[in-house]
Order: C-alpha cells, then sequence, then structure tokens
C-alpha cells in the first residue's frame, strides 16, 4: 500500500475463529429448517386430507338430504330456518315459563283416581285453583256416595292413602260438608272433599 493510502476494509474481516463461529450457526439453521421442513410438509398434507375428507363428507350428507327432501332449497338453508324456529319456540317456552307459576300441580292424578273407581262412587263436581289469593293450590270436589254406604269410608279414600303419586302431592284429604240427594234416580250422599296439598 502506498504512502497516504488507506485500509477501510482493515476492520471488516473476520478472524478465523469468527468465521468458524457463523459457519457453525449457518449449519445449525440448516440442520434446524432441514428437520423442521418435513414436519411442516406432513402437517399440511393431513390438514389438506382433513379438508377433502369433510368436503367429501358433507357431499354426500347434501346428497342424502336432496334425496330424501326433494325440490328443498337446501341443507343449508333448512338448517338456518330450523335454528330460527328453534330460537322462536324457545323464547315461546320462556315466555309461558315466566307466565305459569314456580310450581306447577296438577289433578291428572286425582281425576284417574276418581274416575276409575267402581264402588259406586261418582264424580260429581271438582275445582282446581293453580294458586289462590294466598298463593297456594286449592282442590275440592264433590262425589255422590251410595246413601246406603254405612260408616265405612269409600274405597277411593283408602286407595288415595295408599297411591304414591297422590301420597308426593297431599298430606290428607279433609271431608268438609255431606247432604242427601239423588243420583240416577236412587238416593245418594253429596259429600264434597278439601286436598290439603304438601308444601313445596
Amino acid at each position: 500500500m502506498g504512502m497516504g493510502e488507506l485500509n477501510l476494509a482493515k476492520e471488516m474481516t473476520w478472524s478465523d475463529k469468527d468465521r468458524r463461529k457463523i459457519y457453525r450457526l449457518m449449519l445449525l439453521y440448516l440442520l434446524f429448517f432441514a428437520i423442521l421442513l418435513p414436519l411442516m410438509a406432513r402437517r399440511a398434507v393431513a390438514a389438506i386430507s382433513e379438508g377433502l375428507e369433510f368436503r367429501r363428507q358433507t357431499q354426500a350428507i347434501q346428497a342424502q338430504f336432496e334425496q330424501a327432501n326433494p325440490g328443498q332449497p337446501g341443507l343449508p338453508v333448512c338448517a338456518a330456518r330450523l335454528r330460527d324456529t328453534v330460537q322462536e319456540n324457545s323464547k315461546k317456552v320462556s315466555a309461558l315459563s315466566t307466565a305459569l307459576p314456580p310450581t306447577t300441580h296438577s289433578v291428572l292424578p286425582v281425576l284417574d283416581l276418581l274416575i276409575s273407581q267402581h264402588d259406586n262412587v261418582y264424580l260429581n263436581k271438582l275445582s282446581f285453583i293453580q294458586q289462590n289469593k294466598e298463593n297456594k293450590p286449592e282442590l275440592e270436589f264433590s262425589v255422590f256416595l251410595p246413601a246406603r254406604g254405612g260408616a265405612e269410608s269409600p274405597v277411593f279414600l283408602r286407595t288415595w292413602r295408599n297411591d304414591q303419586r297422590l301420597a308426593r302431592q297431599f298430606k290428607a284429604i279433609v271431608p268438609a260438608t255431606t247432604e242427601r240427594g239423588t243420583f240416577m234416580n236412587e238416593e245418594a250422599l253429596i259429600t264434597r272433599y278439601k286436598a290439603v296439598w304438601r308444601e313445596q
């Protein structure tokens, strides 16, 4: 180098030790990606295979739907309509649940018992209130009893006490009033009963 000339690349050259470090880092970098690339390719192939299988299943379901429902606009449209119908019905059920009292009582077991009796006991009247002024259920009914029945309690009373469905709903059944009358041109007793509900 002549007098007055400067070597600007003097500080830019790397030593042998530095070059070996960089070479090794590049080898590690290449090795890392050489291992990673097949794994990524495998995952990509698996994702593509799953997508193709999903498409095949979707087409098969669509074909089955069109065969079973000719003339329908298509499975997505029908699914959307069904979703809207379910949402609308859910709103109606929620509104109905809000309108009903917290506990809904049923007199169907009582009617089943009274109507199915065959000991000459016949249902006369039945009054049922889901909630009275005290927010409690109220059940009263009257029956025609044979005037010659004697002191023995009607069969339906004994059945009532042994019926598990009624035992879960009622604590007792109390006779309220008794008066004489006629039923089918025969003398009969008209007895009114009041059911005492169990506390919920």
